[in-house]
């Protein structure tokens, strides 16, 4: 886990200090009062949003990296998905190419039983073919697609990742931003709009376009290439 980011923190703040309101309003525990104030700091960082893009050559230098979370890690880049629904996907969660990220009771976690996608809301994704490349690589030693060498579930890459990057020279990456980089792969280069990316991803539109666009320089360069001499714009997309 690489902890929360602020703006999740901030919403997990607002939510709790709602349902506490709602417990000390309606009587429905007696006594109460809402521990969420104004006292309550959220740790303030540079910015509520990541402005990291990974370059594409930063992308194939960690997915071309044979070592034990390798296949992992493309999958996760070329699903966009959440380190968690990557850790606790089982091979009954995937049925020709369609991916269930559902509410799961019997899936163990590190927490106890019972796993569920972020907000607890479902979605089904249909797996790009290199994804599913990824996935029938796999050998099924148990349940997890992406297992321990023994077996067990992953309850965490931080080591692993590290030394992944490390190895690769690649400086200031996070997992989530591979979720970043499929994002501006689906909308720039596959003609996803972004309320369908949004749909893949599972997220809303606005935090689509807040979280998880950066700005692209290349894709900057790129357009400007597009203009003439005589300054007349040919391309803009």
């Amino acid at each position: 886990s690489e902890g929360l980011a602020q703006a999740s923190m901030k919403t997990y703040k607002t939510t709790l200090h709602k349902f506490f309101e709602w417990c000390k309003d309606s009587g429905s525990v007696m006594g109460i009062e809402n521990p969420v104030t104004k006292k309550v700091i959220i740790p303030e960082v540079n910015g509520l949003v990541r402005e990291r893009l990974p370059l594409d050559s930063e992308i194939e230098a960690i997915t071309a990296d044979s070592c034990e979370i390798q296949s992992l890690i493309t999958f996760i880049a070329w699903t966009g998905c959440r380190l968690g629904e990557a850790l606790h996907l089982e091979w009954k969660d995937i049925e020709n190419g369609l991916w269930s990220i559902k509410r799961k009771p019997q899936c163990p976690t590190k927490y106890g039983m019972g796993w569920s996608p972020k907000w607890g809301k479902p979605r089904f994704v249909y797996l790009f073919p290199k994804a599913i490349e990824v996935v029938e690589s796999q050998s099924r030693v148990s349940r997890w697609v992406f297992p321990k060498p023994d077996g067990s579930r992953r309850d965490s890459l931080r080591r692993s990742w590290d030394s992944l990057k490390n190895r690769n020279g690649v400086k200031d990456l996070q997992i989530k931003d591979l979720r970043t980089w499929f994002n501006h792969k689906l909308k720039n280069e596959f003609g996803f709009t972004t309320k369908e990316a949004s749909a893949y991803l599972g997220h809303s539109e606005e935090v689509n376009e807040n979280h998880y666009d950066p700005i692209s320089l290349e894709l900057i360069q790129q357009k400007l290439n597009t203009v003439s001499r005589g300054g007349v714009v040919t391309r803009l997309t």
